[in-house]
Protein backbone atom coordinates (compact mmCIF):
# COMPACT_ATOMS: atom_id res chain seq x y z
CA UNK A 1 0.00 0.00 0.00
CA UNK A 2 1.58 3.60 -0.77
CA UNK A 3 1.67 5.94 1.25
CA UNK A 4 -0.69 8.21 -0.76
CA UNK A 5 -3.36 5.37 -0.40
CA UNK A 6 -2.81 5.27 3.30
CA UNK A 7 -3.10 9.07 3.92
CA UNK A 8 -6.46 8.54 1.97
CA UNK A 9 -7.32 5.85 4.49
CA UNK A 10 -6.33 8.03 7.22
CA UNK A 11 -8.94 10.67 5.76
CA UNK A 12 -11.49 8.79 4.97
CA UNK A 13 -12.13 6.62 8.33
CA UNK A 14 -13.52 9.51 10.55
CA UNK A 15 -15.35 10.66 8.61
CA UNK A 16 -16.82 7.31 8.10
CA UNK A 17 -16.78 7.05 11.53
CA UNK A 18 -18.53 10.27 11.80
CA UNK A 19 -21.39 9.44 9.12
CA UNK A 20 -22.24 5.84 11.01
CA UNK A 21 -22.14 7.53 14.23
CA UNK A 22 -24.34 10.45 13.21
CA UNK A 23 -27.28 7.68 11.89
CA UNK A 24 -28.51 6.73 15.30
CA UNK A 25 -30.92 8.79 17.29
CA UNK A 26 -33.71 10.43 15.72
CA UNK A 27 -37.39 11.31 17.49
CA UNK A 28 -37.28 11.95 21.72
CA UNK A 29 -39.59 10.05 22.88
CA UNK A 30 -41.40 10.69 26.14
CA UNK A 31 -43.97 9.62 28.49
CA UNK A 32 -45.38 7.91 31.77
CA UNK A 33 -45.72 4.64 32.84
CA UNK A 34 -48.86 3.46 34.84
CA UNK A 35 -51.47 0.88 36.02
CA UNK A 36 -54.89 1.00 34.39
CA UNK A 37 -55.82 3.10 37.62
CA UNK A 38 -53.73 5.69 36.84
CA UNK A 39 -51.40 5.47 39.47
CA UNK A 40 -47.71 5.39 38.24
CA UNK A 41 -45.18 2.57 38.11
CA UNK A 42 -42.48 4.18 39.89
CA UNK A 43 -39.47 2.16 39.39
CA UNK A 44 -37.28 -0.02 36.64
CA UNK A 45 -36.82 0.57 32.96
CA UNK A 46 -38.16 0.17 29.75
CA UNK A 47 -36.13 -1.01 26.97
CA UNK A 48 -37.18 -0.37 23.40
CA UNK A 49 -36.25 -2.94 20.86
CA UNK A 50 -36.23 -2.73 16.80
CA UNK A 51 -34.80 -6.03 16.15
CA UNK A 52 -31.47 -4.17 14.92
CA UNK A 53 -31.91 -0.76 17.21
CA UNK A 54 -32.16 -0.70 21.78
CA UNK A 55 -32.59 1.83 23.55
CA UNK A 56 -33.04 2.09 27.18
CA UNK A 57 -35.38 4.52 29.95
CA UNK A 58 -34.92 4.41 33.60
CA UNK A 59 -39.01 5.28 35.03
CA UNK A 60 -38.57 7.84 37.87
CA UNK A 61 -40.60 7.73 41.25
CA UNK A 62 -43.26 10.02 39.05
CA UNK A 63 -43.66 7.06 36.22
CA UNK A 64 -41.92 9.00 33.94
CA UNK A 65 -38.84 8.39 31.12
CA UNK A 66 -37.38 10.13 28.37
CA UNK A 67 -35.12 8.92 25.87
CA UNK A 68 -33.72 12.39 24.66
CA UNK A 69 -31.14 11.50 22.14
CA UNK A 70 -34.29 9.65 20.10
CA UNK A 71 -34.89 6.57 18.22
CA UNK A 72 -34.22 6.32 14.63
CA UNK A 73 -37.58 5.50 13.01
CA UNK A 74 -39.02 2.38 13.12
CA UNK A 75 -41.27 -0.17 14.95
CA UNK A 76 -40.26 -1.19 18.43
CA UNK A 77 -40.93 -3.87 21.17
CA UNK A 78 -40.83 -2.38 24.71
CA UNK A 79 -40.05 -4.26 27.94
CA UNK A 80 -39.74 -3.43 31.56
CA UNK A 81 -37.05 -4.79 33.80
CA UNK A 82 -36.81 -3.75 37.90
CA UNK A 83 -40.13 -3.55 38.38
CA UNK A 84 -40.31 -5.19 41.71
CA UNK A 85 -39.89 -5.00 45.31
CA UNK A 86 -38.15 -6.92 48.43
CA UNK A 87 -34.98 -8.96 48.27
CA UNK A 88 -33.58 -9.69 45.29
CA UNK A 89 -33.73 -13.72 46.03
CA UNK A 90 -37.65 -13.39 46.16
CA UNK A 91 -38.48 -9.97 44.41
CA UNK A 92 -42.19 -9.23 44.40
CA UNK A 93 -43.50 -8.09 40.50
CA UNK A 94 -45.11 -4.84 40.68
CA UNK A 95 -46.56 -5.59 36.60
CA UNK A 96 -47.94 -8.74 34.65
CA UNK A 97 -45.24 -10.80 33.76
CA UNK A 98 -45.86 -10.58 30.52
CA UNK A 99 -44.16 -7.34 29.83
CA UNK A 100 -40.83 -8.74 30.69
CA UNK A 101 -40.31 -10.70 27.66
CA UNK A 102 -39.98 -9.49 23.91
CA UNK A 103 -42.31 -12.92 22.96
CA UNK A 104 -45.49 -11.72 25.20
CA UNK A 105 -45.48 -8.35 25.84
CA UNK A 106 -47.82 -6.24 24.32
CA UNK A 107 -46.16 -2.46 24.53
CA UNK A 108 -44.99 -1.46 21.54
CA UNK A 109 -44.55 1.67 19.76
CA UNK A 110 -44.41 3.28 16.01
CA UNK A 111 -41.73 6.28 15.49
CA UNK A 112 -41.93 8.29 12.45
CA UNK A 113 -40.20 11.37 12.65
CA UNK A 114 -40.79 13.29 15.19
CA UNK A 115 -40.85 13.60 18.85
CA UNK A 116 -43.54 11.12 20.79
CA UNK A 117 -45.29 11.77 23.88
CA UNK A 118 -46.86 8.39 24.98
CA UNK A 119 -48.81 6.59 27.80
CA UNK A 120 -48.46 2.88 28.73
CA UNK A 121 -50.79 1.20 30.49
CA UNK A 122 -49.19 -1.75 32.77
CA UNK A 123 -51.41 -4.43 34.27
CA UNK A 124 -50.69 -5.28 38.06
CA UNK A 125 -49.73 -9.07 38.55
CA UNK A 126 -52.51 -11.60 37.84
CA UNK A 127 -53.79 -13.10 41.00
CA UNK A 128 -53.09 -16.62 42.12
Amino acid sequence: MSSKQIALSLCTLPLLMFAIGCGQGGATVRGKVQFEDGSPLTQGELIFDSGTYSEIAPIDDQGNFTIAKGLPDGNYKIIVQGASEGDYTAPKMLIDKRYIDYRSTDLELNVEGSASDIVLTVDRPKKK
